[in-house]
Order: C-alpha cells, then sequence, then structure tokens
C-alpha cells in the first residue's frame, strides 16, 4: 500500500459526495495496532480505511481514481451454503486513508465520528523515530481506537460521538 499521496488531483465535490455515500454504506473506519518491533518501541496507533464489495472492476475504478490504496480479494466460505464467493476490498492506513477521509468528511453521516477520531488520531501523531510514547500519548491513543470500535459494533449512538 505504500504512503503515496497525490499531491494535485482533480475531484469534484460530486467525487467527495459519492465516496461519503460509498464510505457509509460499504466502508469501515478504524484503528489498528501494529505491536513493537522492540522493548524501546511503542506499538504503532494508525487509522484504517477500507469499503468491500464484491464487484472488484468497481474498487478499482474508485482506486484509480483516488490514487492511493489497494485492491485485495479473498474467498468467503459462506457456512450456510455451499457456494463460496470471493469478495474485494479497497483498503488503505495511516496518511493515505487520512487524505480520504479529510476529503469525504463533510459529506460523511453514519461513520463521521469515526472518521474525525481517525483524523484525530493521525493529527496527533508526531515523529519519535522508535522511541516510546509517553503514557499519556498511549492511553490517549487507545482511547480513540476504543471509541471508534464502540461506535462500530453500535455501543456508542453516532449521535451523541463526539471525540
Amino acid at each position: 500500500m505504500g504512503t503515496r499521496i497525490p499531491v494535485e488531483y482533480e475531484l469534484s465535490e460530486t467525487d467527495k459526495a459519492y465516496l461519503a455515500g460509498i464510505i457509509d454504506g460499504e466502508g469501515s473506519i478504524g484503528i489498528q495496532v501494529s505491536s513493537r518491533r522492540s522493548p524501546t518501541e511503542s506499538p504503532r496507533y494508525f487509522a484504517y480505511l477500507m469499503v468491500s464489495q464484491s464487484d472488484k472492476e468497481f474498487l478499482e475504478r474508485l482506486q484509480k481514481k483516488w490514487g492511493v490504496g489497494g485492491v485485495y480479494g479473498h474467498q468467503n466460505a459462506s457456512p450456510r451454503n455451499s457456494l463460496s464467493r470471493t469478495s474485494y476490498k479497497w483498503g488503505m492506513q495511516s496518511k493515505q486513508a487520512a487524505f480520504v477521509l479529510e476529503a469525504v468528511l463533510p459529506y460523511l453521516v453514519m461513520k463521521k465520528p469515526q472518521a474525525e477520531g481517525a483524523l484525530e488520531l493521525e493529527r496527533s501523531k508526531r515523529s519519535v523515530g522508535g522511541t516510546r510514547l509517553s503514557t499519556s500519548d498511549l492511553e490517549y491513543r487507545a482511547w480513540v481506537k476504543q471509541r471508534i470500535s464502540d461506535l462500530n459494533q453500535r455501543r456508542l449512538s453516532w449521535e451523541h460521538a463526539s471525540l
């Protein structure tokens, strides 16, 4: 997935509103944590954005239009059905996710609080070059992750979800 961000990308307000509707309906926004590489490093928290579809071509068009992320497929085996089906995901993380979320934020409805949390996390990052984060930084990032998880699990109403 790399971290390439389009510098000058032509995206209309219609493009942004269209993708916001797709994200509200078929998207997933969250925070992932990677484990430490050494005892002197803190875990890394990063925002992710994923859109799932059974239509690979549709996701490839989104990827081409927005210039970020990757399209990945995997086979789904339905426990209730002998048929299996490939589903596809257009996914991105960190700066790429922030680029897209910032662009569509004014048009999001259902997933706006998750997007705001993911953007807040990405903005709060600073270059620490392998050193440990402060306890308060780690606690804050864990809190944002849990808040977004609660929103995604519907344990927190999106109407009352200011971060």
